[in-house]
């Protein structure tokens, strides 16, 4: 009988291009990789290596082979996946991150759905900037979260992300301010106004840094802060601008603020993010699929954000 993890080798092994870059992959010795290949074509009775040549190459019979395991191999990973999805869910826990400000959004009372809905789930929360969330997602640490995506997170291959939905981002003044009947304002015209933004790591942080950079231009004075009473402090005593998000506005006591738009349509997006090997874990499919149901009628979604999770 052919021996799995064998072939298992000979596929990383064809896949590599080469028995250093193989070993590596499997985390095995080199010659232990070499002995292990020489046994499969031993079982099989046939080469698979090329030995006459100085590149690295396989036998017809070689690439014969790798063609009829692919299948075999990749169910193989399948099922490794699998159970390590099902021994995490033994735990009927669910560890969800949050930014700071989503308990701002109405959205917050899908928790307290999702609770009611499956109590045999020991749901938890644990707050964090999104670059925080972002490495507690990485090291395992909490199952999923929700965040504010910026460009380096979609590069991720390991990470699931899903679109939320996307926010305006705004301005927010005193309304003493020299600036504040303004119908709108663009970038350049806050140069050198005393401005600020949630704090690095945030998708408004991202967004707002990123729109100065594209107009060439930085302004002159830029503070990153995230505790809201220190920012209407700071607007109302310091004459400071605040770039805040349609969501946290509308909660805000907007007695002597006024809210002016932005003509450079900045927006900030919201996301729920995964390991894309948990994606099996039964408790992250019930949370995605309970927010695709309550999408339906509360969320503002993208149309095709959850269909094909």
């Amino acid at each position: 009988m052919l021996n799995l993890k064998r072939i298992i080798y000979f596929y990383e092994l064809k896949i590599a291009g080469g028995f250093t870059k193989a070993a590596s992959r499997l985390n095995i010795s080199q010659p232990h990789l070499s002995q292990e290949i020489n046994k499969l074509e031993i079982d099989l009775g046939k080469p698979l290596i090329k030995r006459t040549t100085r590149s690295f190459a396989v036998t017809e019979f070689g690439e014969a082979f790798f063609k009829k395991i692919e299948n075999l191999v990749n169910e193989h990973s399948e099922i490794e996946k699998f159970i390590t999805g099902y021994k995490s869910s033994n735990e009927c826990s669910l560890t969800v991150g949050v930014i700071p400000i989503f308990n701002r959004f109405k959205y917050y009372e899908i928790f307290s759905l999702f609770k009611c809905q499956h109590p045999e789930i020991n749901t938890s929360f644990i707050d964090g900037f999104s670059s925080q969330l972002f490495e507690k997602i990485k090291k395992m640490e909490i199952h999923l979260a929700f965040l504010t995506p910026i460009d380096e997170y979609f590069q991720d291959p390991g990470i699931e992300i899903i679109e939320l939905f996307e926010e305006e981002i705004s301005l927010i003044m005193s309304d003493t301010h020299p600036l504040a009947h303004a119908d709108s304002l663009t970038l350049r015209g806050l140069i050198s106004e005393q401005l600020i933004v949630p704090q690095r790591g945030t998708g408004e942080f991202q967004a707002v840094t990123k729109a100065f950079t594209e107009i060439n231009t930085a302004p002159t004075s830029l503070f990153e802060c995230s505790n809201m009473e220190i920012i209407i402090d700071l607007v109302k005593s310091q004459s400071c601008i605040v770039f805040l998000t349609r969501s946290v506005v509308e909660k805000l006591d907007m007695n002597g603020l006024v809210n002016v738009r932005l003509d450079n349509n900045l927006k900030r997006k919201v996301a729920v993010s995964f390991l894309k090997n948990q994606s099996r874990n039964p408790f992250i499919k019930l949370f995605i699929s309970f927010l695709h149901q309550y999408n339906k009628d509360n969320l503002p979604l993208a149309a095709t954000a959850l269909k094909n999770s």
